[in-house]
């Protein structure tokens, strides 16, 4: 295929097709740039690193233009860390200094660029803002750098959402389409009670009648190494007349199926296995009363040996012969949420008020998505507090925003001290405004009051009662302290490997020990701003932030010991001042778009319309916050945090515990706020001793 033509920003070609041909003519497969370039980033995908073994996980691909041409390279594993910080995101400019020509010697006439180093990452210069659609830009192709739409490395053949596993991503994911017209011979069919007669036999088993009662998120086991295409799993719950039974879909079927086989779905199903039912996994809550549970064998759906036959019935094709149960559900409203057991299972419906960021937590190998969302249905004064996962279904999941009739199945009772809240589960579906519609539980009675309630409300007055976004941390930390004696504590000093191993968006809550040496107040917002700057990781780690106030600080109080020793400090961990992110804002139609795309993880794709828009920053009821210095018990670190102090000369030589919110925000921004302090004195220890 052809180059690009020779004109560029100089008049003789593009500045990538002038690199292009320095390091084609290059005696070596490696060029080092006498001057970085500046590139935008249009794409970032992520995949299962083909090496064994890897240091990294992960590997990326990276899609990048110079205005005329665009290209998709591969970034070095060294460089991830960019990524996985938030530092190297869509959208932004970044500073090129290295790259090389990479060759698969086990695939013929497969080439790529790999970026080897880079410089920085930079605000886009103005020069690409006059970009408006990355798809009209064309690619930049030779006979000898091979065009790809999957990974570049071509042992993997799908790429993973960018932040989690969970949620269906790329083109190999076959979308919804309604059920074309079938015709079945369901003459020989068999029962789900029945199967087990099948299971210990040599027959293989006739074809089944079922409908899909809950379906969980997807599940991806894919390990470096592994020689699996497409390692996914779902599992369904499906029911016929007899009872109900796990349903297991594997591997390639997932991505042909998956966004197919929704909750109420009527399935015909061929050529199917029988295995012993995996009993060490999550389960949804089904009303044992209404249908046999059979729980020693389980249906599984595989690709091949043998490949198994799935059939979608069109709804109005469903007879009334075939007695199929219906979805059973169990909502519940708000006022009845208070006197449910723990982990006791229930659905809601409500009218979202608030939405929180999208945050991520850790787990060994992968990270989960969640967010909190309030939500009220008018039979209580307080709301819903919803603890909400991604359910593999990002497109509702991402927009979910206040004024939304939210449905929440599948929720789980959280009981801690005095606080209540629901969290979704592994079968969680969640459905918006926009979704409801022939939805199983639009005749439940539960949700046909909460409709006529909502008739009753006046949008402005409830649209007065919304806010977005900000840090949000629940259930807070116990008001005493008695519960406390178990908790890890990590030392100041070791502060700064938790900070430097924070991911983009990640969560962590740490317990911290030390001395208050000094308490400050600062207003906001803050009167002026000062620019971003970069953060500089040595012996001190700053985070700045965009919005800094430009006067001093109010100093409220100061520990004695303070001004002796805040000279011999060896570290520092600065936080700088409050991010605006940290604080929730009001919400308003109009910015509906680009509040999401805030409170959303930073996306994989760049949209230049979106980007570009900005929005008035209204915070919710914020007039200032305070910090707290914290002196080591070695003395020999401090660190400021975020809390409210009203009483901070009692704490002269007062050793405390303070319970600290850590969120990477992105782009070198760390949020650290100080839930809760507790005096070490009154924390009794197991063994008498304090």
């Amino acid at each position: 295929m052809a180059g690009p033509s020779d004109r560029s920003d100089s008049g003789s070609g593009s500045a990538l097709q002038a690199v292009f041909e320095q390091l084609r003519s290059a005696h070596t497969l490696s060029l080092t740039l006498t001057g970085p370039l500046c590139l935008a980033v249009i794409a970032l995908d992520r995949y299962l690193s083909a090496q064994h073994p890897a240091a990294e996980s992960y590997s990326y691909d990276l899609t990048v233009t110079d205005g005329r041409w665009r290209i998709k390279c591969q970034l070095a594993e060294s460089l991830s860390r960019w990524v996985r910080t938030g530092s190297l995101r869509c959208g932004a400019g970044v500073l090129v200094s290295q790259l090389s020509m990479v060759h698969d010697e086990t695939r013929l006439s497969h080439s790529y660029i790999r970026i080897d180093s880079i410089h920085s990452v930079v605000e886009l210069p103005e020069r690409f803002l006059s970009i408006q659609d990355v798809g009209s830009i064309p690619e930049w192709c030779q006979d000898h750098v091979t065009r790809s739409d999957g990974p570049l490395q071509l042992s993997r053949k799908y790429y993973l959402p960018l932040w989690i596993n969970d949620d269906p991503y790329g083109s190999v994911w076959v979308p919804y389409s309604p059920p074309p017209d079938v015709v079945i011979d369901v003459s020989r069919i068999t029962l789900l009670a029945d199967l087990e007669a099948f299971f210990h036999s040599s027959r293989r088993p006739l074809p089944l009648l079922v409908r899909i009662l809950h379906r969980s998120r997807i599940r991806y086991y894919g390990k470096t190494g592994q020689n699996i295409d497409f390692p996914f799993q779902v599992y369904c719950e499906v029911a016929d007349q007899s009872g109900v039974m796990s349903m297991v879909v594997w591997n390639d079927l997932c991505p042909e199926w998956f966004n197919r086989l929704t909750v109420g779905s009527v399935l015909y199903l061929q050529q199917y296995s029988l295995k012993h039912s995996y009993q060490n996994r999550s389960r949804p809550h089904i009303p044992l009363c209404l249908w046999l549970f059979c729980g020693f064998v389980e249906i599984s759906l595989n690709p091949r040996s043998p490949a198994s036959v799935v059939t979608v019935i069109p709804p109005k094709s469903v007879q009334p012969q075939w007695d199929l149960p219906d979805v059973p559900y169990n909502f519940a409203t708000r006022s009845e949420v208070d006197s449910m057991n723990n982990n006791q299972a229930c659905d809601i419906i409500g009218l979202v008020t608030y939405v929180g960021r999208v945050e991520r937590i850790r787990r060994p190998e992968k990270f989960w998505a969640y967010r909190w969302v309030h939500a009220v249905d008018g039979t209580a004064d307080s709301p819903f507090i919803l603890e909400i996962f991604s359910s593999s279904q990002p497109e509702i999941f991402n927009n979910i925003c206040p004024m939304t009739y939210l449905v929440c199945t599948q929720m789980r009772v959280c009981k801690t001290g005095c606080s209540v809240y629901l969290t979704s589960s592994t079968e969680t579906q969640l459905f918006i405004t926009g979704c409801h519609k022939k939805q199983p539980y639009v005749n439940e009675p539960k949700v046909k009051a909460f409709i006529q309630w909502t008739k009753t409300l006046k949008d402005s007055v409830m649209l007065r009662r919304t806010s977005v976004g900000g840090h949000y941390c629940y259930p807070p930390a116990p008001p005493t302290n008695s519960n406390m004696t178990n908790e890890p504590i990590t030392a100041v000093a070791d502060l700064k490997g938790e900070l430097q191993s924070l991911q983009y968006r990640e969560h962590r809550r740490v317990a911290v020990q030390g001395y208050v040496a000094a308490v400050q107040y600062h207003t906001w917002p803050p009167q002026t701003e000062t620019p971003h700057s970069e953060q500089q990781i040595d012996h001190t780690l700053q985070v700045p932030d965009v919005q800094q106030a430009a006067s001093h600080p109010t100093v409220l109080w100061e520990s004695g010991v303070w001004p002796l020793v805040k000279q011999q400090v060896t570290d520092h961990f600065c936080c700088g001042r409050l991010d605006q992110e940290s604080i929730p804002e009001k919400f308003h139609f109009d910015d509906r778009e680009v509040l999401l795309h805030h409170l959303n993880l930073s996306p994989a794709r760049w949209t230049p319309d979106l980007t570009s828009q900005t929005h008035t920053h209204t915070p919710v009821a914020c007039t200032g916050y305070f910090t707290l210095t914290i002196l080591g018990k070695s003395s020999t670190c401090s660190s400021p945090y975020w809390s409210l102090m009203c009483s901070a000369p009692q704490l002269e030589s007062e050793r405390v515990m303070c319970i600290v919110d850590l969120c990477l925000l992105g782009e070198r921004r760390v949020e650290m706020i100080c839930s809760r302090l507790y005096r070490t004195a009154d924390i009794c220890q197991p063994d008498g001793t304090q």
